[in-house]
């Protein structure tokens, strides 16, 4: 799990890194979301694919954390 971090003038690449991940996440699941709470097909498609899009934002970023980040530690 990673730790909430803020973002300040103080804040390293990896705290920016980890607010990144959990703001495409949170977008992810507040677009799924959306997608569920309604009936019409063409918005739940449009939520669905927006969903996915920030998942694989998400995923990238995690790449680059894992590549670039985490080999420094």
């Amino acid at each position: 799990m990673m730790p909430d971090v803020r973002i300040t003038d103080d804040s390293t690449p990896q705290d920016v890194l980890i607010r990144a991940m959990k703001k495409e996440a949170f977008a992810a699941e507040f677009y799924a979301a959306a997608a569920k709470a309604t009936d019409l097909p063409q918005a739940q498609n449009l939520f669905a694919h927006l969903s996915a899009e920030e998942t694989q934002h998400k995923g990238m970023l995690e790449t680059w954390y894992d590549d670039h980040i985490l080999t420094d530690n």
